[in-house]
């Protein structure tokens, strides 16, 4: 401490007289996987209510070299991913997405489980149609 304080490194006096700079972290990396429209019955009691969904996820890219040939298959394996967000989606409710935090816990949910189930790190799910029939 006293090197720091000799070579004016040491920053001295009040604390009302430093300024704290706050590192932001550096923007991630991604790739958007566009997935083939999907047309799902969901859990209505009527049985009679579908939702028409297309999905965009930006899955986030790692510049590591040994993670290369996983990324340039990134999108290709579109049915393990598929599947797992009908899952999700076959339990959902017609009013469960028409409301207003319907579609951002949607996101969050897709997310979550891709990454849980399918190792995927999603950093976001747009959804570019969006049609729920009743």
């Amino acid at each position: 401490m006293l090197y720091l304080a000799k070579h004016g490194k040491l920053l001295t006096g009040s604390p009302s007289n430093v300024t704290v700079l706050v590192e932001k972290p550096a923007p991630v990396a991604t790739t958007n996987v566009a997935l083939e429209p999907m047309l799902v019955n969901l859990a209505d009691d009527d049985a009679h209510s579908y939702l028409r969904l297309s999905v965009v996820l930006a899955e986030a890219i790692d510049t590591n070299e040994k993670t290369k040939s996983k990324q340039e298959n990134a999108g290709q394996d579109n049915a393990a991913v598929r599947d797992v967000i009908l899952e999700i989606l076959g339990r959902k409710h017609a009013a469960e997405l028409l409301a207003p935090s319907g579609k951002e816990q949607l996101r969050t949910e897709i997310a979550a489980a891709l990454k849980d189930k399918l190792k995927m790190q999603v950093e976001a799910v747009y959804f570019t149609d969006f049609l729920v029939q009743r």
